[in-house]
């Protein structure tokens, strides 16, 4: 009976986007936590001081909570982070840092009476550290130090904290690495430029907007500067990511400030994906459009709620109206929670805001598909790239047009011949623009060391009348558990797990974890850390030759060559318009909007223009703002 319950619960949670193996960690984790104790065997010395960590579960030592930064609070909000100060004494490194301000939920795992209050603080900026359990004199030096890796966690770069993935240690002591995680600042705390905050401003990369890059290249400098302390190699450093995290994994390749400070980079469903300074500096009627969650749409949003403004005609008229000494004060003025309130919904689900600026300074202005054909212009480290087999069926599960619950808890899918084709349009599309696309611009510029995957194992239970693995199949999310080795059968993940898949699912963790480790150690996944592996090879041009992770019957880990493109599904598109599977003009249309033009894996410019011409008629006849839904990803 209570995996029934169980099961309850964990639709809900998958149904308002959570991936369920944060919440596992995060509740074992918190079961441990009243036996942390500092020990003097961890004694190490940073730039900042002296700290002291614990003794932590999968045979490794734990450093948490270790600031990078400056608070980016008072006068560095919206500023460039800056170096974290000293600190005297020794500092005891046992507990996580705070969250970055986010919307409580499920997702973050805040207590249930913070649903939908803001949660965290501005004072986030820090960094956890795992090693394998050596000693202070045996902290490995010179040519002995261990490769290191660099968490970037997902959450859509709205949500999420480093703190949600304690699992990751599982590398430091299965595969002698030592292991990073990060926090970051979120949401419009994290991208955020009105012009009004250049007064003041000493420096471009003050103005870029792009504070949430600017704390991961910030991170990767306290790396590099303090990682041999640990005993890992600086020169060593592969940063890795997971959906939001993959999309910064992508910007730390284009951006130049992290030239130097990453030998290795793993995206795991990321894409390239990046927004003009003109999605958060203009209003969403100018000439040249704004987000809709512009910075000054923002500020009109804080006018009315402050009771200035009735609506937000009147708004813009007193924004404009103020000088820009007047507005960054205003801004300057609100907490964190009053800020976060302009872009969450009466349902507490917080709303996308454009993010990863071409700023510039911090990212090129160039369309970052254009740069990645170009070695010289991007910081060009060996690379993997992978996407899940279906990674929109949890965010489809979610469209009112696709999917509903029945009893208010049940997902139903209300067509599944619409459900399946939305859904594998949609997954495909995120494997061509997060994969496919950018490691076939790379190989054909003569490089060797990318190397792509696919993760399709989706052997799910089935719970009373669902069958899961039907529902979500390979989704979103559920390889991570599989690239930290992560088997745990109890909890939430319990539930998406089975006593039948264990045999199946201890052998692909094995394999993604060792793959992830040997890249790490030398920049190519080759055989694996033990090499008992399928060889894995490097991306081929053309056509492509990847990875595809799987277990049981449908046979585990194999090498395939069927590569996804923009313009394969487009003409996958027309070809089902002339089948009749697409129902006329308009329709056809709405796939290609929702597809190319409000994807959040594709460049928008990119596809304007293709749109007005695409199909037999052309699309000029319906406006693609229509097709805009708040489900698309």
């Amino acid at each position: 009976m209570w995996k029934k319950a169980l099961f309850v619960f964990a639709v809900l949670a998958m149904l308002a986007g959570v991936v369920l193996w944060r919440i596992n960690a995060s509740m074992s984790e918190g079961q441990q936590e009243a036996a942390v104790v500092p020990d003097e065997i961890t004694l190490r010395e940073v730039s900042q001081g002296q700290l002291i960590g614990f003794l932590d579960a999968a045979s490794t030592y734990s450093w948490r909570g270790i600031p990078y930064a400056q608070p980016p609070v008072a006068e560095l909000r919206w500023r460039a982070p800056q170096p974290a100060s000293a600190w005297k004494g020794t500092r005891q490194a046992l507990r996580f840092g705070s969250m970055c301000p986010q919307i409580g939920s499920f997702a973050n795992n805040a207590a249930r009476q913070d649903y939908g209050t803001v949660i965290g603080s501005e004072d986030c900026l820090t960094l956890n550290v795992w090693t394998p359990r050596f000693g202070r004199a045996g902290v490995p030096k010179d040519d002995r130090r261990l490769p290191v890796m660099v968490w970037i966690h997902g959450g859509a770069n709205v949500s999420g904290a480093s703190s949600l993935y304690p699992f990751i240690r599982n590398m430091a002591g299965q595969h002698n690495l030592v292991m990073v995680s990060v926090n970051y600042r979120l949401g419009i705390l994290g991208w955020f430029h009105h012009r009004a905050l250049d007064t003041d401003a000493s420096t471009p990369e003050d103005q870029s907007g792009n504070y949430g890059t600017l704390d991961i290249v910030r991170a990767l400098h306290w790396v590099h500067e303090n990682i041999s302390a640990f005993g890992g190699d600086p020169q060593r450093v592969t940063i890795v990511g997971e959906s939001a995290g993959a999309f910064d994994v992508y910007s730390m390749l284009l951006s130049p400030l992290a030239r130097g400070l990453f030998q290795g980079a793993i995206s795991e469903s990321g894409s390239p994906r990046t927004a003009p300074l003109t999605d958060t500096e203009n209003y969403r009627d100018d000439s040249e459009p704004g987000h809709e969650r512009s910075a000054p749409e923002i500020v009109n949003e804080l006018l009315i709620r402050d009771g200035k403004a009735s609506e937000r005609e009147q708004a813009k008229k007193i924004q404009g109206s103020m000088t820009p000494e007047q507005i960054r004060q205003y801004l300057s003025s609100k907490s964190a929670a009053a800020l976060l309130a302009t872009v969450t919904e009466p349902d507490n689900k917080t709303l996308m805001t454009p993010a990863i600026f071409r700023d510039g300074t911090v990212i090129p202005r160039d369309d970052p598909n254009d740069v990645l054909k170009h070695p010289e212009r991007y910081n060009a480290v060996p690379f993997i790239a992978g996407t899940n087999h279906d990674e929109m069926r949890l965010f489809n599960l979610m469209d009112p047009e696709l999917a509903g619950l029945r009893f208010g808890i049940f997902p139903v899918i209300k067509d599944r011949a619409t459900f399946d084709r939305v859904s594998r349009y949609g997954s495909d599309n995120w494997i061509a623009a997060g994969t496919d696309e950018p490691l076939t611009d790379m190989a054909a510029t003569g490089r060797h060391d990318v190397y792509g995957y696919r993760f399709d194992w989706h052997d799910l239970p089935n719970l009373l009348v669902l069958d899961l693995g039907e529902v979500f199949g390979a989704t979103h999310g559920m390889e991570v558990n599989f690239v930290f080795n992560v088997l745990d059968n109890n909890g939430m993940v319990g539930t998406f797990y089975s006593s039948s898949s264990l045999p199946g699912r201890t052998v692909l963790a094995h394999a993604m974890s060792s793959y992830w480790a040997q890249f790490a150690y030398d920049g190519r996944p080759g055989r694996g850390r033990e090499g008992d592996l399928p060889e894995w090879s490097a991306w081929s041009h053309p056509g492509g030759e990847f990875m595809i992770f799987d277990s049981g019957k449908d046979a585990a880990l194999h090498m395939d060559t069927q590569a996804v493109t923009k313009q394969s599904l487009q003409q996958r598109l027309l070809q089902d318009r002339a089948n009749g599977i697409i129902s006329g003009e308009k329709d056809l249309c709405r796939r290609f909007a929702q597809l190319f033009l409000y994807s959040r894996v594709r460049e928008y410019p990119r596809s304007l223009d293709e749109y007005q011409k695409f199909g037999p008629a052309g699309c000029s006849a319906y406006p693609p703002e229509q097709f805009r839904t708040r489900a698309v990803f």
